[in-house]
C-alpha cells in the first residue's frame, strides 16, 4: 500500500530532482564557458604583451648603442646584449601565441629586420672600438642601426595592431559562446518549469482529485441521496476512506429500506386492526 505520504515524498523528490539537474546543467555549462573562454583570453592578452615587450627590449638597445656612443662600449654593449637576449625571448613567446596567418607573417617579417639590425648593431660596436672613428660610428648609427630599428618598431606596432584584432574576433567567439550558453540555459530553464508544472498538476490531480470526489458524494448524501459510491481505485488512505464510506452508504441504505418496511407493516396493522373493530373505540391520555 502507498500511503499519501509516500505520494506526497515522491512528489517533492521530482520537484528538488527537477531543480538539482537543472542547476548541475546550469553550473556545467557555466564552467565550460569559463574554462573556453579563459584560454582565449590569455592568448590574446599574452600575445598583446609579447608585442609590448619586443617594442619595449628594442628601445633598450637603441638606447645603449645611443649611451655606447657617448661612453664606454664595452659597458654598453652588455645591456644591448641583455636588451637583445629580452627581444628573442619575446620573439619567441610570440610566435608560440600567434595562430592568425597575419600574425605569423608580420613575424616573420620582424626577425629578417631584426637579423639586419643585430649585424648593423655587430659593426657598430666594432667600429667603437676604435676612438678614432667615433664620427663614423656616430653616422653608421645613424644613417644605418637606427633606421633598420624604426622599421622593427613600425612592424612591432603592426604585430600590436595584429594582436588586437585578434582580440576582437576573441571577444566575437566569447560573446557568441556566451549567447549560446544563455540559450541553452533559458531553454533548460523553461524546460525544467514546464516539467514542475506537470509534476505539480499530476500531484495535485492525485491527491485532491479522490478527495474532492469523496467530498462531493459527502455533500449529496448530507442532502437525502443516499445511493452514492465513489470508484476510487487508489491503494492510499483516501482509498481505503472511499472503500469504507461505500460500506457506509450501503448500510444507510440497507437500514432505510429496513425502515420502511417497518412503517409499512405497521401501518397495515394499524389499519387491519381499525378495520376489524365492529364499535368505534376511542383511546385518550390523562
Amino acid at each position: 500500500m502507498r500511503s499519501l505520504g509516500y505520494k506526497i515524498g515522491v512528489g517533492y523528490f521530482v520537484l528538488v530532482s527537477i531543480g538539482l539537474v537543472t542547476s548541475i546543467f546550469a553550473v556545467y555549462n557555466f564552467s565550460e564557458l569559463g574554462s573556453s573562454i579563459e584560454p582565449i583570453l590569455k592568448e590574446t592578452y599574452q600575445s598583446a604583451i609579447n608585442a609590448e615587450n619586443l617594442v619595449k627590449a628594442l628601445d633598450e638597445q637603441d638606447d645603449a648603442q645611443m649611451m655606447a656612443l657617448l661612453d664606454d662600449p664595452d659597458t654598453y654593449r652588455v645591456y644591448y646584449n641583455d636588451a637583445r637576449d629580452q627581444f628573442l625571448l619575446s620573439f619567441e613567446r610570440a610566435r608560440q601565441t600567434s595562430f592568425l596567418p597575419k600574425q605569423t607573417a608580420i613575424l616573420d617579417m620582424i626577425i629578417l629586420t631584426y637579423r639586419s639590425y643585430l649585424q648593423s648593431s655587430d659593426s657598430l660596436f666594432f667600429l667603437l672600438r676604435d676612438k678614432r672613428k667615433i664620427g663614423t660610428a656616430s653616422n653608421y648609427q645613424k644613417f644605418v642601426a637606427r633606421p633598420l630599428a624604426e622599421e622593427l618598431k613600425s612592424q612591432c606596432f603592426q604585430l600590436l595592431a595584429a594582436n588586437q584584432e585578434a582580440m576582437t574576433l576573441a571577444h566575437g567567439r566569447i560573446k557568441t559562446r556566451t549567447t549560446r550558453v544563455t540559450a541553452t540555459f533559458v531553454v533548460a530553464a523553461m524546460l525544467a518549469v514546464a516539467l514542475s508544472l506537470f509534476a505539480s498538476f499530476r500531484f495535485t490531480k492525485t491527491i485532491l482529485g479522490p478527495a474532492l470526489k469523496l467530498t462531493e458524494s459527502v455533500r449529496k448524501m448530507s442532502q437525502g441521496h443516499l445511493n452514492q459510491k465513489i470508484d476510487i481505485n487508489t491503494d492510499d488512505e483516501i482509498g481505503e476512506l472511499s472503500r469504507e464510506f461505500n460500506k457506509m452508504t450501503e448500510r444507510l441504505r440497507a437500514y432505510e429500506q429496513m425502515n420502511i418496511h417497518q412503517i409499512i407493516s405497521e401501518k397495515k396493522k394499524s389499519e387491519t386492526i381499525v378495520e376489524s373493530m365492529a364499535d368505534p373505540v376511542i383511546v385518550t391520555d390523562e
